[in-house]
Formats: C-alpha cells, structure tokens, sequence
C-alpha cells in the first residue's frame, strides 16, 4: 500500500512539470488586458492616480475587505497611495522610501498565468539603472510552506526569463533603521506635502494652554477636533510639533511645539 504522503508528493510534481511544459504564458494587466509580463509593468508603472490619489494594483484593495488588513501606504516617491496587504508590505514599501537609487514602485503590479495556476507578486521596483524587480513579500516562516515554494520555484523563473530580477523578501531582510528615521524621510516638508491652515492653528492653540503634552494627549486633542490620530506623528516631521526622537516615540514621549 501506497502512503499518502508519496502520492502527494508524486501529485505536486505532476503538477509542476506539467506546468512547466506548458506553452501557455502571459499576464493580466491592471487594465485588464492579457499582454507579455514586460508590457504589464510598463503599464502599471505609467498608470497615473485616481481621484483619490491612489494608484491599484490588479486587485482592488480597499479598506474593510474580509480577511485583509489594507492600508493605503503614502508614497513620496510614487507621489501617490499604494495599497498594501499587511504590515510586512508597508515597512518594506517604508525602506524603499529611503533608497536613492529607487526610481519607482508599484503594488500587486500583474498577475502572470500558466496554464491553470495565477500568481500576483507584491512589488514591483524599477531602479535609477533601469534594471526592474520583482518582490515577493512574506514572513520568513511562510516561504516554507510547500505550495508557496511550488508557486514560487515555477514562477520566480519566469519572471526572470522576461528579464526581471526576482527577489522573495521577508522580516530578516528589512533593514533595522529606526520608524522614526524612516518616518521623517517620507514626511520631510520638502516633499511638498502641505499642512492644512487650520491645524496649524490648532497646534498654536493647544500648545498655548499648555507648554508640554504627551504624544497620546496631543492625539486626542486632534481627534476631538475632528483630525486623524496619525496627523501627531505628521507634525512631528513636518517640525511643527518637537520631540526626543533620539528616545523614540511613545504614547508618554513629550511634546512642544516647533518653530
């Protein structure tokens, strides 16, 4: 008698040779259209934002979908909103904010078939050189599961067959600068992002009453007035608001205003 675990073993392999020989490659676009992998980036990197600023991938993201934890990831870079699926996405998309050499980037950029089996990478990357990336972003531990390591040994080779470099990122490779560095590159006032007058006028206003508040207060302070909670740590960055970065920022850290 034939274990269970030899016929599975001999059905993934079927499967992957199978697929393997198949003739039949292409992408899904972000409009749509079946086109060659190269082409699908081309139109995803020229894709301009919508009205709200944001630019999606082939899946359509958006906040309160079952089961995903999306946020739209600010992007100075892109000069748009780039939705992300979990936390790991939005540190790494955080990294790339600070490397120079980044021209752009995009998420869930195209969905590539093979036969029967569909696979959208994460990012997409194209460099100052020209040279373009594909990521595929998980939790270190998840690269071992058995179906992803199918889908990713058939189409990791590809990718790279359309001239791409193909890249599998996880915890271990996001670099340890701090959040707040990271923070302050993306918010920096030079990046053209503008603080609105009446929150001006609300930071003047509560720092008169009082010299020094708690990060957490200030936020509560700006979410009574009817502004989002991440606007305290904006402020920060934008140096309307000061504080010990050097200590790093937590619900007790102190602020005063800025200059």
């Amino acid at each position: 008698m034939k274990s269970p675990t030899s016929k599975k073993h001999r059905k993934s392999t079927s499967i992957a040779k199978s697929v393997c020989e198949s003739p039949s490659v292409f992408a899904i676009a972000v409009d749509g259209t079946e086109v060659s992998i190269r082409r699908a980036a081309e139109i995803i990197l020229n894709k301009k934002p919508d009205d709200s600023g944001a630019i999606h991938g082939v899946r359509k993201l958006r906040h309160g979908l079952t089961g995903k934890r999306v946020t739209f990831f600010r992007s100075a870079i892109n000069e748009c909103s780039l939705p992300t699926e979990s936390d790991l996405e939005r540190q790494h998309c955080l990294h790339l904010e600070r490397v120079f050499t980044v021209d752009r980037y995009r998420t869930q950029p195209f969905t590539v078939v093979h036969g029967e089996i569909h696979y959208t990478p994460d990012i997409l990357v194209e460099w100052s050189s020209g040279k373009r990336s594909v990521l595929e972003v998980k939790p270190h531990g998840q690269f071992s599961d058995p179906k992803i390591k199918q889908k990713l040994n058939i189409f990791g080779p590809l990718i790279q067959n359309s001239g791409f470099d193909f890249q599998t990122v996880s915890e271990k490779d996001v670099h340890p600068e701090s959040l707040n560095e990271l923070l302050r590159h993306i918010y920096d006032g030079r990046r053209r992002l503008r603080v609105p007058a009446q929150l001006k006028a609300l930071v003047d206003a509560t720092f008169a009453e009082r010299d020094r508040l708690t990060l957490d207060t200030f936020a509560m302070k700006l979410v009574e007035a009817g502004w989002p909670m991440s606007w305290a740590k904006k402020l920060i960055f934008f140096r309307l608001v000061n504080a010990n970065l050097e200590q790093g920022l937590r619900p007790l850290s102190l602020l005063w205003k800025g200059a």
